[in-house]
């Protein structure tokens, strides 16, 4: 008779391993994900911050600001006014009302006209040409206004609506209709892991320390996007009978420096402004976006300066487009200013 008395005791050896097997991965998998890389101390200056921006709405216009408060998941204005309340970058999006999918500024280029302005603590104004003035209160997260709306590659992202006065008025501005988009609101307290989905498998690539759940609000990828006005000079220089400013690109955080070489940004690993450290996460892929004036709301017919960029400036990843820019990655939070001292650590 086959002895089954050892049978227990393999089955408790069996489930222990599986156990030990499980903390042991989801041990290192926690490990990557929180784990703080170590901060260089020796920095070399390369230049100053010529400008800081604030887009409250995904594709709206920009707040120049003389500061910003940084962390790995918003920028927002330094100082608060008295009953008054503090913007933060992205934190509106525009969305479609059936479909939930973002609606931006290539969608509709006239996004970048519209204007959001802090009225005081709980509300904000929202502009627009032939528009009237629309007070807009912050909306609370409820059970019933939390809405799932779809980012890049579908990234499912919750977002809080503004209500229906504000559909009407933004459905009103992009569309000539009463309804069709929704205005929706991030008030921070979700989290986005959009690394795991997006890029994975192509690590091989992305080497710079991407945190997967350091990402903007609702940008699309970090906190932060800084060029150099070298790099929109050279660029400048290459378009033919035309011109484009560093507004076409939507900076966050605008630098130049007296020997700074055109897209030397690339190269950098570390970048270290006022108390705020950051990682170079990858180069900014740029679209349609760039070609759409900011202060006309026009497209360009000559499809500037992305011809340019496409001609020169192709990313080598596994994503084909022109680039511009680097995404930064914000390891340490704090205040950057205007005339700031940028300070960086290059790839070895």
């Amino acid at each position: 008779m086959e002895n089954t008395s050892s049978f227990p005791n393999q089955k408790i050896t069996i489930l222990l391993g599986t156990v030990t097997t499980v903390f042991v991965v989801l041990g290192a998998y926690w490990y990557q994900r929180l784990r703080k890389p170590k901060i260089p101390t020796e920095w070399t200056p390369v230049g100053k911050i010529t400008k800081l921006c604030l887009y409250p709405l995904k594709s709206g216009k920009r707040i120049e600001v003389q500061k910003l408060v940084c962390n790995k998941h918003t920028a927002m204005e330094d100082e608060k006014v008295e009953n008054s309340l503090r913007l933060r970058d992205r934190s509106f999006v525009v969305y479609h009302e059936e479909t939930k999918e973002y609606r931006t500024g290539r969608n509709n280029p006239k996004s970048v006209l519209v204007e959001v302005s802090a009225r005081d603590e709980n509300h904000v104004a929202l502009n627009a040409p032939d528009m009237p003035t629309l007070i807009v209160e912050i909306p609370k997260k409820t059970k019933s206004n939390v809405t799932i709306v779809k980012h890049f590659m579908d990234e499912p992202i919750p977002t809080i609506d503004c209500g229906d006065a504000a559909a009407k008025w933004i459905s009103k501005y992009l569309l000539g209709e009463n309804a069709g988009l929704r205005l929706g609101y991030h008030d921070g307290s979700f989290r986005r892991i959009m690394f795991e989905k997006l890029y994975q498998g192509l690590e091989d690539y992305y080497k710079r320390g991407m945190n997967i759940d350091a990402t903007g609000l609702n940008s699309d990828l970090t906190t932060l996007m800084m060029i150099s006005e070298s790099s929109v000079r050279d660029v400048n220089q290459k378009i033919v009978n035309s011109e484009i400013s560093s507004n076409n690109f939507r900076p966050n955080l605008l630098m130049d420096g007296p020997n700074l070489r055109p897209f030397e940004e690339d190269s950098w690993e570390w970048i270290k402004i006022g108390d705020v450290v950051m990682k170079n996460v990858m180069e900014c892929l740029r679209c349609i976006m760039t070609t759409i004036d900011a202060d006309t709301g026009i497209r360009r017919s000559d499809m500037e300066p992305l011809n340019t960029l496409k001609r020169y400036r192709m990313t080598s990843g596994p994503h084909k487009a022109p680039v511009m820019g680097i995404h930064l990655n914000v390891v340490r939070n704090g205040r950057i200013s205007v005339g700031d001292t940028v300070y960086i650590v290059k790839r070895e």
